[in-house]
């Protein structure tokens, strides 16, 4: 090899000393480029068993999550017996006001909520649950899948339902030791549904929610990844001898251009030589980093069925969305979705004191109609109804008293009865409009 292409391969090949590996190198003509190919290395996607670590690394599914747990965590709980009684201040409710030592109900019922959707699958540990009624010292918690062993199945159509209350589960702690239960001293239910269909080992094993946007999650993992990288370089530009010159520099002159590059002598370059200046900033909006996160955000907020004007994906608040419809959708989203969770909870846990429950005669249920959103929107609705009714009252008894002075009969009381305004006074009404039709 000729002593020009040793010195060409070692120019090309030369990387600028405190930039990461490989980010940039110097071509032929002496200008430092960004290896672009940089961002690819690695994996594109890798799947992940622990969906859960998704909620602490994305602030927007973080958000998003969110918003059902701190909703959930604002039920009301009550029990109703069968003729709609309702039971405030009861050994249970009181119980759930404190369900362990460490928790109060709103952090547990948030914790519930928050692991049930990025696991996919409700799992409550209490020490009732076995016997089926409330003691003394009962206390539940939540369980974290991540750190279960679920039991593989044979074959899940030759268990009985004393089998299935038999299954053992291990719970490995992060200290090497393990807590034994089994499936009868756990509450669990699913958010979807198990994976029954990928075959026996997996059988009990959860369908998270968040399976189907996991590429959307890591695609805004690796968005803020290469914006931090962009970022987090601490060279802007460089100088460099003008003239394209293949001779790399020298040690000391490129100690000299790296000092006063890094601002090691108040930021003023001199030298004796003619320099220039090449900047290794990235135009960020041709990479379209942040379109990739909005397509993202907008895949998780839909997938999650997220009002838009509860969380917009593309600006992150409720811009362009009026207070009535920021009303309503709460309103709905609440009893469509976060209401879905805390009733299928309650219920869990109602099943696992059964006992306390059959002699009681009551349920356990949840309400939200006293949150301000609620309110606001069964007034608005209620005024509207009413509303509804006068202007058809109106227009009956116009009718009514035309249809009299035209000799024509028209049976009041059922029309009332049919629009729901049978506590009207109809005999009275009936005897005044014929006095003036006579």
């Amino acid at each position: 090899m000729s002593i020009i292409s040793r010195l060409t391969n070692a120019y090309k090949s030369f990387i600028y000393k405190g930039l990461d590996d490989g980010a940039f190198y110097r071509d032929m003509s002496g200008n430092y480029v960004y290896n672009d190919m940089q961002l690819l290395k690695g994996s594109l996607f890798k799947e992940k068993d622990n969906m859960k670590e998704y909620y602490f690394k994305v602030p927007f599914l973080a958000d998003c999550i969110n918003m059902y747990a701190d909703f959930a965590s604002q039920v009301q709980i009550y029990e109703e017996d069968e003729n709609g009684n309702i039971f405030e201040d009861t050994d249970f409710i009181n119980f759930l006001k404190n369900p362990n030592p460490f928790q109060d109900f709103q952090t547990y019922i948030k914790e519930a909520v928050i692991n049930t959707i990025t696991s996919g699958m409700f799992i409550n540990y209490g020490t009732f649950f076995e016997r089926g009624d409330l003691t003394l010292d009962s206390q539940i918690y939540n369980l974290y899948l991540a750190n279960l062993s679920l039991p593989k199945i044979k074959n899940s159509y030759l268990l009985r339902e004393k089998d299935v209350s038999k299954l053992p589960i291990v719970e490995n702690l992060p200290d090497g030791q393990q807590r034994k239960y089994t499936l009868e001293q756990l509450a669990i239910f699913y958010n979807l549904a198990n994976k029954a269909y990928s075959g026996n080992n997996d059988f009990l094993n959860p369908i998270s929610r968040l399976k189907s946007i996991e590429v959307s999650i890591q695609n805004i993992i690796k968005t803020e990844e290469t914006i931090n990288f962009l970022s987090g370089n601490k060279a802007f530009g460089l100088l460099t001898k003008k003239g394209g010159l293949l001779t790399p520099l020298d040690e000391k002159q490129k100690k000299q251009i790296e000092d006063k590059i890094n601002f090691k002598r108040k930021g003023i370059l001199t030298s004796n030589d003619e320099m220039a200046y090449l900047s290794l900033l990235i135009d960020a909006k041709k990479l379209q980093l942040i379109e990739f996160q909005n397509n993202a955000k907008e895949n998780i907020r839909t997938s999650l069925l997220i009002p838009n004007d509860l969380l917009d994906a593309t600006s992150g608040d409720r811009k362009g969305s009026t207070y009535e419809n920021q009303q309503f959708a709460e309103s709905r989203f609440i009893n469509g979705n976060v209401k879905g969770y805390t009733d299928q909870i309650l219920n869990a846990l109602q099943q696992k004191a059964y006992k306390y429950f059959e002699r009681r005669g009551t349920k356990l249920k949840g309400s939200y109609e006293h949150m301000p959103s609620q309110i606001a929107i069964n007034a608005k609705l209620g005024n509207e109804a009413l509303n509804n009714k006068l202007s058809a009252l109106k227009s009956f008894f116009e009718a009514y008293q035309l249809g009299l002075q035209n000799g024509i009969k028209i049976d009041a009381k059922q029309f009332l009865y049919e629009n729901g305004l049978e506590g009207i006074n109809i005999e009275e009404f009936t005897v005044n409009t014929e006095q003036n039709a006579n």
